[in-house]
């Protein structure tokens, strides 16, 4: 018996629905129903009545049932113990700014509280993100977006804030509102969708039109657009955790822009904790805790 299946089970049982599962866990309803009718067949017992409303179960499946959750905990106790003994991987996968520059030092910091361990770190999108998780690509995502797939858990971690910088010589005020700096030519990230399209929805609700901005490139990193403004091209709004050797520097000024809010929230998402070991539990707890002193 496939302990994948006996999963699958579960999450039905959960659900009293083969349709809302197979949505949730992001495959199509015959491949579930088939994976259900081959549990079925090895056990030689109807585990559920079907009908139009959803599912319920026989008596054989409310046996399965029973013992299906300590039949998963016992199997994910034994990959523990197996896996103890070795040196581990854990895969992690990030939205690019996020993996640029919020990840590395804490990555760094589980390097040295876990010396068994080696973080293998990817940029993603958020669907990508979700997708690696959930098939086990990856243990853990970092995201821009919550997640709303039933098998796996998602916490907000941090908000990051997005700050408004310009060349030095622009003399722009720490406090500025968005008509004073409408007029003036922007650099935008393509690739860092979550500030272009909070940006557009922000200055469509004080009435002024995103169409109407004098944009002067749109570029593929948050790298870029710090060196077109430092060498005096343009303003953009940038994650302010992205800016710390160009203010140590003094090549960029930065500016609060009062009427508008961009700043956008961190998610952490792995597999749902009856789905994971005890000691991948414990590394998810410490690389949140790592991740929201080092960004405090």
């Amino acid at each position: 018996m496939q302990i994948k299946r006996l999963k699958y089970f579960q999450e039905v049982v959960k659900e009293k629905s083969i349709s809302k599962v197979a949505k949730k866990s992001h495959i199509s309803q015959p491949a579930l129903s088939k994976q259900m009718q081959k549990l079925e067949d090895t056990l030689g017992k109807m585990l559920f009545i079907r009908s139009n409303k959803g599912v319920e179960l026989t008596q054989a499946g409310e046996i399965v049932s029973a013992y299906g959750e300590n039949i998963i905990r016992t199997y994910n106790k034994m990959l523990y113990e197996l896996n103890d003994q070795k040196s581990k991987e854990c895969r992690i996968a990030a939205h690019p700014v996020i993996a640029t520059y919020c990840l590395p030092c804490v990555i760094l910091n589980m390097q040295i509280k876990y010396p068994k361990h080696k973080c293998d770190l990817v940029s993603a999108s958020h669907d990508k993100i979700e997708q690696d998780v959930l098939n086990e690509v990856c243990e853990i995502g970092f995201s821009t977006k919550p997640s709303e797939v039933n098998l796996l858990n998602c916490k907000k971690i941090h908000t990051e804030k997005v700050v408004l910088i310009s060349p030095s010589h622009y003399e722009l005020a720490e406090k500025v509102k968005f008509k004073d700096i409408a007029d003036l030519k922007f650099v935008m990230c393509n690739k860092n969708s979550v500030i272009k399209e909070k940006l557009e929805n922000a200055i469509n609700n004080i009435g002024i039109n995103f169409k109407n901005l004098d944009v002067l490139a749109n570029l593929e990193s948050i790298e870029a657009v710090k060196t077109l403004v430092g060498n005096g091209y343009g303003i953009g709004f940038v994650p302010y955790s992205s800016i710390s050797d160009e203010l140590r520097n003094k090549m960029i000024r930065i500016s609060i822009v009062e009427d508008i809010n961009l700043n956008y929230n961190i998610y952490l998402i792995n597999k749902r904790q009856d789905y994971l070991t005890n000691e991948l539990k414990g590394f998810i707890n410490s690389i949140t805790e790592i991740y929201k002193k080092q960004n405090k």
